[in-house]
C-alpha cells in the first residue's frame, strides 16, 4: 500500500490499521516501519512528525511505534491541509506551447515517417531481385 499525495494521512494509517487487523496478524514494531515507508513518500512532515512525537516521550514509560501507536498519534498530529488536485489552469507542457522548428525536408515529412536509419548506409542495400532465368542451349 502507498498513501496517495491527495490522500489524507490520517485516513490512510486508519486504512492500513484496519487492514491489519482483518487480516488476522499481531502488531509489531516492523508493521509501524512498513506504515511509515508507505506515508514517507508523499507526506514527509506527518512521518517526521509521528517520530518527534515518538522520540519526545519519556524512555522509560514510551511504547513500541506499532501501527496502533501511530494510529493513536496520528488524528492529533495532522495539521496539514489536503492538497487538492489541479483542475484546469495553464499546463506548460502542452503541445500548442511547444515552438515549432521549420521542416528540413522538401515534402513538409520532418523525416520521421521514412523507413530507414537516420543515417546514411556506407555501403549499398542488395535489392532482391527474382530468381535468375539462366539461358538454356
Amino acid at each position: 500500500m502507498r498513501a496517495s499525495r491527495y490522500e489524507n494521512p490520517v485516513r490512510f494509517v486508519d486504512r492500513f490499521a484496519t487492514t491489519l487487523r482483518s487480516t488476522g496478524v499481531t502488531d509489531s514494531v516492523g508493521y509501524g516501519t512498513i506504515l511509515l515507508k508507505a506515508l514517507q513518500t508523499n507526506h514527509q512532515q506527518f512521518v517526521q512528525q509521528i517520530r518527534l512525537a515518538y522520540a519526545a516521550a519519556p524512555r522509560l514509560n514510551r511504547p513500541e511505534m506499532t501501527v496502533d501507536y501511530i494510529n493513536e498519534v496520528a488524528p492529533i498530529l495532522a495539521t496539514e491541509d489536503p492538497v487538492e488536485p489541479q483542475q484546469g489552469g495553464p499546463n506548460p507542457n502542452r503541445a500548442s506551447h511547444r515552438p515549432r522548428y521549420p521542416s528540413r525536408q522538401q515534402n513538409g515529412s520532418n523525416g520521421r515517417n521514412q523507413a530507414g536509419s537516420s543515417r546514411p548506409r556506407p555501403y549499398p542495400i542488395p535489392t532482391q531481385a527474382g530468381p535468375s532465368k539462366q539461358k538454356e542451349k
